[in-house]
């Protein structure tokens, strides 16, 4: 290994790196100014969480579930009750969420279950 090749590719000085810790002693700490005006240095894992799927947020996701009940006599003791549920009933497609490594969506696919419907016939006497 050569080391003026390796300081080419990093820095020795922590300053002139393109990542880096943040903060003025690189420590990843940060002052912040509090409410009484003194200053605290604060580590920046308290605020942000360095997880990939911390830094970009997926599209929202919605679904809609209804059901259809029909309650039917057949004498005064004998009921039917007919019942119709539809699961994803508008079929709304939702996108995925990005790749954690590329940031992008595979919009061939979609996250949501199709359309279940589940038709349902009880007897009560």
């Amino acid at each position: 290994m050569d080391q003026q090749k390796l300081q080419a590719l990093v820095p020795v000085n922590r300053a002139d790196r393109v990542v880096k810790p943040v903060g003025a002693g690189f420590d990843n700490r940060i002052p912040q100014v509090l409410s009484n005006g003194s200053t605290r240095l604060t580590p920046i894992t308290d605020s942000v969480v360095w997880n990939s799927r911390a830094f970009f947020k997926g599209p929202g996701a919605w679904n809609v579930d209804a059901s259809v009940f029909k309650n039917i006599s057949l004498t005064e003791r004998v009921t039917m009750r007919f019942t119709a549920d539809f699961f994803n009933a508008l079929n709304h497609p939702n996108d995925p969420n990005p790749s954690n490594t590329l940031g992008l969506q595979d919009l061939s696919v979609q996250p949501n279950d199709p359309r279940i419907i589940q038709l349902s016939l009880r007897l009560q006497w």
